[in-house]
């Protein structure tokens, strides 16, 4: 095979594409330094399937991508083809057809590479063994780059015995007979698993008739107790239907009792409205009396500590007054002692006028004792008028006090005869009497809500069993029409 055509785009320092003839003969090619001399080399590795991104210069495989420069962007794939003439049919004999190959390989930042031949995909080691077959390769000694020829002279002899090999045209053939030998004992390891599955299989094949066998008798079972489920599930069929029928009588006497309760609450619900109507005059009337019994009460109670302040207030007077009759006693004791006194005197100042030359110094004292006792005399006069004027203001006082009491014995009589002219505790029997019908119909309303939420549970409860007895009756109608 002979190179004919090599095309580079976004291959390192080849941002654009490049097409390159290759002439029968010897190719030069001549540049300055920097110019991609090297870069046309790697590519040829490149496309033989060299995977080392440190042979080609790079720390990884998408340095091999063209990174941009200031004037030109980065390119996001690099992509390399080259055709070969195939005339000569040294190509491996799935490619003998064709006159000419086209070998391209791409790559594409972050998703890696991707070999075609003539069009199709290919694999890497397709690449490398159709170039080994011709005696060159990536890592051939076709291609010397710096310090190889040096490599070659100072090689090992196993070094050189690839050379030697390459050289022949035979290391192809020592990559497929390591395939070959690769895949029989792929083969062989197969042929061992494959052993031993018989021997498994073989086991497995006593128990599959076991199995087997038993598959039979569970047919059999299973098709008896489909027989039996269907006479089980008509039975249950004629069973729910029998219950459908007892719950639509269940329904239709809960309706009935439905409508009885509902009249029944209905006229429950007219007759305490009624009573309730009643109840809010009553209830008023009640407060009103209770209000003004209150208020009598409270008028009876200011009237007797009225009357008690009165009766304390006459006892004090009635003390006064005997301690004013005392008084005026004493001081009517006084004057009849004064009174006779002056009239003792009286006496001796007449016996003693006759001697009044001689009993001068006693007329003297007797005139001293009559002022004396003429004093003492206007004393218990003023002191008496005082008392009489006193006895007088309390009699006036006794009087109006008493006038008070009978006015407070009035009133007191009076309210005692409006407390029983109410006639509260008729009243009361009548509010009692009323409170207690109207708990005896709250407690009728409340037994017939009960009643009727025991027809409406039973009811629901008819309505569910008749709706599972409908459903039951669904899936036995699907059952029997599957065994049908």
């Amino acid at each position: 095979m002979i190179f004919r055509n090599l095309t580079m785009a976004g291959f390192k320092s080849f941002a654009e594409k490049e097409d390159m003839d290759i002439e029968d003969g010897l190719t030069g090619i001549v540049g300055p330094n920097g110019c991609g001399k090297s870069n046309i080399v790697e590519a040829l590795r490149w496309i033989m399937g060299e995977s080392s991104a440190r042979q080609l210069r790079g720390g990884e495989l998408d340095d091999i991508i063209f990174a941009g420069t200031d004037k030109r962007p980065a390119r996001n794939f690099a992509e390399i083809s080259l055709q070969l003439d195939n005339q000569d049919k040294k190509a491996p004999t799935e490619y003998n057809n064709f006159d000419e190959l086209e070998i391209t390989r791409r790559v594409e930042r972050g998703k890696g590479t991707e070999f075609q031949i003539n069009g199709k995909p290919a694999r890497a080691k397709d690449v490398q063994l159709l170039f080994a077959d011709s005696a060159t390769g990536a890592r051939s000694a076709g291609i010397v780059s710096q310090g190889r020829i040096g490599a070659i002279v100072g090689a090992k002899p196993e070094d050189r015995r690839s050379l030697i090999e390459e050289a022949a045209n035979i290391k192809g053939l020592n990559q497929r007979k390591h395939e070959a030998e690769l895949r029989l004992r792929n083969t062989e390891t197969n042929l061992e698993r494959l052993e031993d599955l018989i021997v498994q299989l073989t086991e497995q094949k006593s128990q599959l008739a076991k199995q087997a066998r038993q598959a039979a008798r569970y047919r059999s079972v299973a098709d008896r107790i489909r027989k039996a489920e269907a006479r089980l599930f008509h039975a249950r069929w004629v069973e729910a239907e029998s219950a459908c029928q007892k719950a639509d009588a269940e329904r239709e006497a809960s309706a009935e009792l439905v409508e009885t309760a509902t009249a029944g609450t209905a006229q429950l619900s007219t007759q305490q409205a009624l009573l309730t109507a009643d109840v809010p005059p009553l209830r008023t009337a009640e407060s009103e009396q209770a209000a003004l019994v209150q208020t009598l009460r409270i008028r009876v109670d200011d009237c007797a500590r009225e009357k008690e302040q009165v009766s304390q207030a006459l006892e004090r007077l009635t003390n006064l007054l005997g301690q004013i009759e005392l008084d005026e006693a004493r001081e009517a004791s006084l004057q009849q002692d004064a009174q006779k006194a002056l009239s003792d005197l009286q006496s001796q100042l007449n016996k003693s006028k006759d001697s009044l030359q001689e009993n001068t110094p006693k007329l003297e004292a007797a005139k001293t004792q009559l002022a004396h006792a003429q004093a003492s005399s206007r004393d218990a006069d003023e002191q008496s008028a005082k008392n009489q004027a006193q006895l007088a203001a309390a009699q006036r006082n006794q009087a109006q006090l008493s006038s008070r009491l009978d006015e407070l014995d009035r009133r007191i009589a009076a309210a005692q005869s409006s407390l029983e002219q109410l006639n509260l505790e008729e009243l009361r029997e009548q509010v009692e009497l009323s409170a207690k019908v109207l708990s005896a119909k709250e407690a009728e309303l409340s037994r017939l809500e009960a009643t009727h939420e025991s027809v409406e549970a039973r009811l629901a409860t008819a309505r569910e069993t008749r709706e599972k007895a409908a459903e039951d009756k669904r899936d036995i109608d699907t059952q029997l029409a599957r065994l049908v």
